[in-house]
């Protein structure tokens, strides 16, 4: 065999023994890197989509207060008020239309009213300045109790009008019958006040109160 022949045999027999070998190619080397590299994020297939977000609520605003014309506040049951009105059971106030109190009983039966001049705006005026009164009403506005509120007025000429018995008198007044008292008449100024306000009084929480 000429040498050409022998080296070309010899090189094919190299070649075919480093294929039995398994020699494997060398790994290509990692991709370049950089900023101008694009990026590939790997996603998984099989990760279970993410739940929708529950939707959270605020709660619900209060509905306004109802507004009527009437607000009552109740109150604790005072001794004046358990001695002029022996069945009550209840004392509320009223706003409107004056500031008073409403007694009520069993079943919430009315039973009087509880009135002050001042807030109803039926203060006369005596010898020396307003005369402010307290009435305890019935239920149809008839004066039960009258206290006199503090005032200007010469104690001397009151101890007239409460000795001349005007106060007892005032309890028989009937709003409809609105001439069935008459002032003392040794204490005219102070007597008349008073006189005006219980009356004055009673005819409106009869007019605006009593029977609603």
């Amino acid at each position: 065999m000429t040498t050409s022949k022998l080296l070309a045999c010899f090189t094919g027999l190299a070649a075919a023994a480093l294929l039995s070998c398994g020699t494997k190619p060398a790994p290509s080397p990692p991709a370049a890197t950089g900023p101008d590299s694009p990026v590939v994020t790997a996603r998984s297939e099989s990760a279970s989509p993410m739940p929708p977000e529950t939707a959270t609520h605020a709660p619900e605003p209060a509905p306004p207060p109802d507004t009527t014309t009437r607000t009552e506040t109740a109150l604790e049951l005072p001794p004046d008020v358990s001695r002029t009105f022996p069945g009550a059971r209840s004392v509320k106030d009223l706003t409107v239309p004056f500031p008073c109190r409403i007694v009520t009983g069993k079943s919430d039966r009315i039973l009087g009213y509880v009135v002050d001049s001042d807030s109803a705006g039926t203060t006369a005026t005596g010898y020396c300045g307003p005369v402010p009164v307290r009435v305890y009403l019935d239920s149809l506005a008839r004066p039960r109790r009258v206290f006199i509120l503090d005032n200007r007025e010469t104690p001397a000429y009151l101890e007239i009008v409460v000795s001349g018995g005007l106060l007892d008198r005032l309890l028989l007044y009937d709003p409809a019958k609105p001439d069935s008292i008459d002032a003392v008449t040794l204490a005219t100024s102070s007597s008349k006040a008073i006189v005006r306000a219980v009356t004055t009084t009673c005819s409106r929480v009869a007019s605006e109160l009593a029977g609603r």
